[in-house]
């Protein structure tokens, strides 16, 4: 993978989680304001604390939108089979066979 592929992956993920971040914030900063009128919190959060959330948010949002929504719908099949590629490598005496247990 050529660095232009993963600098395109990066931005068009990372501008899919930087919007949902904004959402997210919103939604923070509502429960946040329900916590502290409503049921008269004291504890308050800083602005470092803030943008820690927010970068949190953002990190988990494209690391999660990298690994599963980057793969086409053909990206492989599953097998629920328990062992059978153990059986399967035992079965052909392959190389490739035993490689893809790995």
């Amino acid at each position: 993978m050529d660095i232009i592929t993963i600098v395109e992956t990066l931005f068009k993920y990372g501008i899919i989680a930087l919007g949902i971040t904004i959402i997210l914030f919103l939604i923070y900063f509502f429960i946040f304001f329900i916590y502290k009128k409503i049921f008269h919190g004291t504890k308050t959060l800083s602005k470092k604390q803030w943008i820690l959330l927010i970068l949190l948010s953002v990190w988990y949002l494209l690391v999660l939108g990298i690994t599963i929504l980057s793969r086409s719908a053909n990206y492989g099949k599953v097998n629920l089979s328990l062992f059978s590629g153990y059986f399967n490598a035992w079965n052909k005496w392959s190389y490739t066979e035993y490689n893809s247990l790995f």
